[in-house]
Parts: structure tokens; C-alpha cells; sequence
């Protein structure tokens, strides 16, 4: 067993403590999977990305579900830093780890080129092969799902 040097403790103080509350949190509402580039790095190179993609899918569907998750984002902001973006995604950074937590979409694209040329349109909670989707098939369509529990989180 390795012995923890001040870089290690640094780095549990910096990013395990806080991602293991967020996740936590973000746990007693939704599943929590993570996807895309993070899954490929850690199965083909067993590195950990920086970059963190999280896709939520509700345990119990609220009614206003795009409004619940809104909420839920907006209620934990006082803790995390969090930024809003385009198709409401919703970024937190935690020391070196940019996350960024979406809804299952499927998305409609028109004739144009480009990454927005689409319209979305959001689920509370899809099956994963149909989530998976609207993601190419290669690495990027992995879904790691994350379970939190009292005192430790793994994958």
C-alpha cells in the first residue's frame, strides 16, 4: 500500500471530498453515468480525463422534469460554481475537473454543418441503447454508471 505524500492529500482535499458531496447530491435524485471521453481514456489508457460528461436520468420523473433539474442546479450553486450552458448542460468545475451534466436528448438535425445545427428534445429518463443513440458508436457511447454510497463512491 502506497503511502499518501502532501500531493495526494492535496489532491483528496482538492477533488475527492467535493466530487464525493456532489455526487452524492446529484445521487438522491438521479443516475448518474458518466460517457464519452472520459469512458475511453480510462478503458483504453486507464487515465483519467479531465473532462468529465455526466449524463442524469431521474430515479422518479417529476411532473415539470426540465424545470426540476433546472432547480436542483440552481439550488446547489451556492456550494459549486456552476455555469450554464447551451441545451442545459450545467458545468462544475472541482480542482482540475471540468464536469459537465446533461439530460437524455434525442437530437433532430437539419441540412446545415456544424455541431448546433440540431434541435433537442429532452427525457426525464431514456433506455440507455436509445440514449446511447445520439452518440457515434465507438468509445463515446459507454455509459459508466456511478453509485454513491454513505461513506464511498465507485465505478
Amino acid at each position: 500500500m502506497k503511502n499518501l505524500n502532501s500531493q495526494d492529500s492535496q489532491l483528496i482535499n482538492d477533488f475527492f471530498v467535493p466530487i464525493h458531496e456532489l455526487l452524492r447530491e446529484i445521487s438522491q435524485h438521479f443516475k448518474i453515468y458518466i460517457v464519452g471521453g472520459f469512458s475511453r481514456d480510462f478503458i483504453l489508457s486507464k487515465t483519467l480525463s479531465t473532462d468529465i460528461d455526466c449524463e442524469l436520468h431521474f430515479k422518479d420523473t417529476p411532473k415539470d422534469f426540465l424545470n426540476s433539474y433546472i432547480q436542483f442546479f440552481e439550488g446547489i450553486q451556492k456550494r459549486f460554481q456552476i455555469k450554464q450552458l447551451n441545451y442545459h448542460i450545467f458545468q462544475i468545475q472541482i480542482a482540475q475537473f471540468q464536469l459537465e451534466f446533461s439530460l437524455p436528448r434525442k437530437e433532430k438535425f437539419d441540412e446545415t454543418i456544424g455541431h448546433k445545427n440540431f434541435e433537442a428534445e429532452f427525457f426525464p429518463s431514456l433506455p440507455l441503447h436509445v440514449a446511447a443513440q445520439r452518440r457515434d458508436f465507438t468509445f463515446n457511447a459507454i455509459y459508466f454508471l456511478i453509485q454513491t454510497q454513505e461513506s464511498k463512491f465507485s465505478f
